[in-house]
C-alpha cells in the first residue's frame, strides 16, 4: 500500500480509515470530550511507528490530529 500511495500521489485512505476505525481519531481529544486524552507526544510515537510502514499515512494522520489538537485548544470544536 505505501508504495502505491507514494507512486500515485494518492491520499492514504485505506490507512487513515483503518486508524480511525481502530479509535485512534480521538488520540489527542481530551477524555472529558470523549477522546483518549493523550497529548502530542503520543501522536508523535504513533506516527513514528506508522512512518516505518507508510510515511504518507503517518504524515496525513499526524497533520489531521495535530490540527484537531489546535482547534481543541482554541475552543473551536
Amino acid at each position: 500500500m505505501a508504495e502505491e500511495v507514494d507512486l500515485e500521489a494518492k491520499w492514504p485512505e485505506e490507512g487513515v480509515r483503518a486508524l480511525l476505525s481502530a479509535g485512534l481519531g480521538g488520540l489527542v481529544v481530551p477524555a472529558e470530550a470523549g477522546g483518549h486524552g493523550h497529548g502530542l507526544l503520543a501522536l508523535a510515537r504513533v506516527c513514528e511507528e506508522l512512518g516505518a510502514h507508510c510515511p504518507s499515512t503517518a504524515l496525513c494522520f499526524g497533520m489531521h490530529l495535530r490540527g484537531l489538537s489546535c482547534h481543541r485548544r482554541q475552543g473551536d470544536c
